[in-house]
């Protein structure tokens, strides 16, 4: 996944650039790179807990993976209403 999130950082800030969003800054482009970048937070925290869990040093519980596993689909979520609401 790592790779497939690093081009899309930089094919997105590409488009971003080319269609002028850093020098406006709306409302809903603020917004999207907030939620992309606690995506990649996220990202990052569980890449953590996947080397824990080879090394069979987890101590979290299920309810904990459970709850973290649904945050990346809310985020996806606001970020599309985000991008299509735009115009609106």
């Amino acid at each position: 996944m790592t790779p497939a999130m690093i081009a899309s950082w930089i094919f997105g800030l590409y488009i971003a650039f080319i269609m002028g969003y850093f020098s406006t800054w709306p409302f809903w482009f603020a917004l999207k790179m907030f939620l992309v970048l606690a995506m990649t937070a996220v990202h990052v925290v569980l890449r953590h807990h996947v080397l824990e869990f080879e090394k069979d040093a987890n101590r979290r519980p299920q309810v904990y993976f459970r709850v973290l596993n649904e945050v990346p689909t809310l985020l996806m979520v606001v970020i599309v209403f985000a991008v299509v609401m735009k115009d609106v």
